[in-house]
């Protein structure tokens, strides 16, 4: 991913610390500061994983919204065939107002 995005974008592309929440850490798969973008991206494994990852999506938004430079967040549903149905994820979509952090968000299912 970090490759296929570099080949395009002329910006700095790192993996982020988002820092901690309730005893938990996280790392966002990359950050594009100058742009404001994260991109998370979540691998399917079964049909059962799309629970896993609403949860996952719904609680890490308060790790995202830790991170300044935040205007765009990109949510990568990858192998997304194997999820009883990809396409209600996509409703995740749209703008975010998490304790006065306003941001996009765009799930992208492939």
């Amino acid at each position: 991913m970090h490759g296929l995005i570099r080949a395009y974008v002329k910006y700095s592309i790192q993996e982020e610390p988002l820092g901690k929440i309730a005893g938990n850490s996280s790392r966002v798969d990359i950050a594009i500061e100058d742009l404001g973008i994260l991109v998370e991206v979540k691998y399917v494994h079964n049909p059962n994983d799309q629970a896993r990852i609403f949860k996952d999506l719904s609680s890490d938004q308060e790790l995202y919204i830790k991170w300044e430079p935040l205007k765009v967040l990109i949510c990568l549903i990858y192998n997304s065939g194997d999820l009883r149905d990809p396409e209600s994820m996509e409703k995740l979509s749209g703008t975010r107002m998490i304790r006065d952090k306003q941001f996009e968000m765009y799930v992208v299912i492939a």
